[in-house]
């Protein structure tokens, strides 16, 4: 907090949920951190005004940049991984209620 005082709030230190988020580790290279979120539902012609401050230097061979995107019921991007998850687990839950009722012939 004494590096940035311009950035951190003194008053509220590392303790917000965007300070946490946007510290979180990435298990790839390709860092997506989520900043905000927009609870209201945008419609055609709406209009949204960014007040965007760079105060840190990327390295040579990286960039920044802002990206909307939407999120699901389930908080990803694409239902198709989850509902691929939920249905294989379904299938699995399934056959194994099918292999304890049935009984082995002696």
């Amino acid at each position: 907090k004494d590096l940035f005082p311009d950035i951190v709030d003194a008053s509220l230190g590392v303790k917000t949920e965007a300070f946490a988020t946007w510290m979180r580790p990435a298990a790839l290279g390709r860092v997506w951190n989520n900043y905000g979120w927009l609870n209201e539902e945008l419609k055609e012609g709406d209009e949204l005004k960014l007040k965007i401050n760079s105060h840190f230097e990327t390295p040579d061979g990286s960039s920044k940049m802002f990206v909307l995107t939407q999120r699901n019921r389930l908080g990803g991007r694409h239902d198709g991984l989850a509902v691929a998850f939920m249905l294989c687990g379904c299938i699995c839950f399934g056959m194994a209620s099918m292999a304890c009722f049935i009984k082995p012939k002696p």
